[in-house]
């Protein structure tokens, strides 16, 4: 029998063909590897603060990699019998009364780590603990809780209680907090009673996930669909030529999409207007660009955009990261303190610009300097060009305060103007955009520029590598609280490039370096100064 993990439990729920797709024991995306290294932080920084005395059950070769329980229990299904063994040092711990931390139960074909073990005597049982990195109570972690309930009576061992342990919202920790005040980042949850409810549920899924995978030929019905409604499950039928056409790329309209689908409506072009009462302003729009094979414009509402603009424009973009632990005071989970700036500056309309950036090397907080140094390059006149004004001035904002200068701050945030407007508000719209209004999907349609040639492509990727020199500067700092997640979140990391590439740790092409970074920042600038030239020259043009 195969062993697979919670991480497969959860994929299969939430969608078997996906789970059928990224079959195999170890994540290859970096969406996964975001989600594996802050699990990581999360349980290394939760074990630090509430289990100082519980003997660490992990593989002495996992601890000498520096590889965390939440990464190394990915290798369930390759070596069985190392997991086995590992279960086995847990039941005898339990056998002995032994508080643990990384535990690890194996029941019905799944390997679950316990995060933290220990025996209440008055209450007669275990009181088992998972830390996470969520912001509030999840359905996936009442899975899990059942999972383990469920594994917990299998193996014999009285239970007390299950408790999910994360992150209060809200929370801001100060430079100066002792460990007792660092325990009020978390917050707890017992779910022993959910878990009993969920058990009849839960105990099927995972049945079925097991038989499924114990299968020699594997494979799902036609007709399956998730819940969700995702891609693989979603895609456009054959008698869709192309993915434009496609009822599913409607503007904020999948679910419409698929009441479509499932009337037999797969293509835009045979949707009937007049009776569709459901369908926005916007997605009439979509669907009149793509019949009409035209680029659509609002001739009124981008003139009224473009005579915003105040010259001389400075075009902004920062590159930021987040984290599940805050990486510096005033920070809450995963609010995001910016690292790179560029800054393009344009004094008239055609005329070459002036290029200026602010990098600073991840886990060095230098948030006041940056500050000066934008206050002082964008002055007192001209509109700031950014592209989604809610995280370009949530970035200003929080270096003003930073700075001591709130009002400062403000003022710079009246002077901003969203780029995204015109495409958010379809003021324009080319018939290849597919309903997506992201930088990305606009500019090679509207410019001749492109994020081709770039090691970063995008901000996932940005934020991955900002994250992992943050917590590689974290980890030398050796910081009490905030060292131990980040080495077990850069562990996490080395692992999965070691097991997946074999290559020496941080050549993963996606991996790369402060520069190649500022390098994509800068292109997104460019890209703003190249759009607003685009549509300035569609209005003259389709005006005349």
């Amino acid at each position: 029998m195969s062993l697979l993990t919670a991480t497969d439990f959860h994929q299969w729920v939430r969608c078997r063909r996906q789970w059928e797709a990224g079959e195999g024991p170890l994540p290859r995306d970096m969406t996964s590897e975001v989600n594996l290294r802050e699990t990581a932080r999360a349980v290394a920084t939760g074990q630090a603060l509430f289990a100082q005395d519980a003997c660490d059950l992990l593989p002495r070769q996992a601890r000498e990699r520096q590889v965390p329980p939440a990464a190394w229990v990915l290798r369930a299904e390759s070596v069985p019998a190392e997991m086995s063994l590992w279960a086995e040092e847990t039941a005898a711990a339990v056998a002995r009364g032994e508080a643990f931390i990384n535990g690890l139960v194996i029941f019905g074909g799944l390997a679950l780590v316990v995060d933290w073990g220990y025996f209440h005597s008055r209450g007669g049982g275990w009181e088992l603990s998972f830390f996470r990195p969520a912001t509030g109570l999840r359905g996936i972690y009442e899975d899990e809780a059942t999972l383990l309930f469920e594994a917990w009576h299998g193996q014999g061992f009285p239970l007390a209680g299950i408790h999910l342990r994360y992150l209060g919202k809200n929370i801001r920790p100060d430079q100066s907090w002792s460990r007792d005040e660092w325990r009020e980042l978390f917050r707890e949850s017992t779910l022993t009673g959910r878990a009993g409810k969920a058990l009849k549920r839960v105990s099927r899924e995972r049945q079925e996930l097991q038989d499924h995978a114990a299968r020699e030929e594997r494979g799902l019905p036609e007709d399956y669909r998730c819940r969700q409604g995702c891609l693989l499950c979603e895609a456009p039928p054959p008698q869709v030529a192309e993915a434009r056409y496609s009822v599913l790329t409607l503007h904020k309209g999948r679910h419409l999409g698929r009441e479509l689908q499932a009337r037999g409506i797969c293509d835009i072009r045979e949707i009937d207007q007049s009776r569709e009462k459901a369908l926005t302003d916007r997605q009439r729009r979509q669907i009149s660009s793509v019949l009409s094979e035209r680029l659509f414009i609002d001739h009124q509402g981008l003139a009224a955009f473009l005579e915003r603009l105040q010259w001389p424009l400075f075009f902004l973009d920062f590159e930021a990261y987040s984290q599940s632990i805050p990486p510096f005071a005033g920070l809450a989970p995963y609010e995001h303190t910016p690292v790179i700036a560029s800054l393009q500056r344009q004094d008239e309309p055609g005329k070459s610009v002036q290029p200026g950036w602010f990098a600073c090397p991840p886990g060095e907080d230098r948030r006041e300097e940056f500050f000066r140094w934008l206050s002082r390059e964008v002055g007192d006149q001209g509109s700031l060009v950014v592209f989604s004004k809610p995280f370009e001035s949530a970035m200003v904002r929080q270096l003003a305060a930073v700075a001591g200068e709130p009002e400062r701050g403000r003022a710079l945030v009246t002077r901003m103007v969203d780029l995204l407007e015109p495409f958010a508000d379809f003021l324009v719209y080319h018939p290849q955009q597919c309903g997506k209004v992201s930088l990305k999907r606009v500019l090679p349609l509207f410019t001749e520029g492109s994020y081709e040639d770039l090691r970063v492509r995008d901000g996932l990727q940005a934020n991955l590598c900002c994250t992992r020199w943050a917590d590689r500067a974290a980890g030398r700092a050796k910081e009490a609280v905030r060292s131990l997640g980040a080495c077990a979140a850069e562990g996490a990391s080395l692992f999965l490039e070691e097991e997946l590439s074999g290559e020496s740790p941080g050549r993963e092409s996606y991996f790369a370096s402060l520069e190649d970074v500022c390098a994509y920042c800068a292109v997104d600038t460019r890209a703003m100064v190249d759009l607003v030239g685009a549509l300035g020259n569609l209005l003259e043009e389709s005006s005349s």
